[in-house]
């Protein structure tokens, strides 16, 4: 990963579960190395939308979209009040030349 060294901030991620009846699941909080940047880019979600992002996410593992995420380290479900955590809406995982290393990044 060509910026390992820069994963200076923790996030907690909320993994989509597959088959939720009601709605959306999520699995339990995740706790992960990233870099977060308060970014605004014009994006296009999995269903071909445009939608302006409100952060960009380096991180270190795959994340399915449809999780959640916020920045810091969080126990409680990601709808409590008081964690402020957004959706992944558009990610990318870019193989080195090699494919060796890959630089993984989720727009929120």
């Amino acid at each position: 990963m060509f910026y390992a060294g820069k994963l200076i901030h923790r996030a907690t991620v909320w993994p989509l579960e597959p088959g939720g009846v009601f709605g959306a699941a999520y699995g339990e909080p995740q706790h992960i190395d990233c870099r977060w940047e308060d970014r605004q880019e014009r994006k296009t979600d999995r269903s071909g939308s445009e939608f302006v992002s409100r952060a960009l996410v380096m991180v270190n593992v795959d994340i399915p979209l449809g999780s959640r995420m916020a920045f810091g380290e969080y126990e409680s479900a990601p709808d409590v009040e008081g964690v402020e955590s957004y959706e992944v809406r558009a990610k990318e995982t870019i193989p080195s030349v090699f494919g060796d290393i890959v630089e993984r990044i989720v727009w929120l």
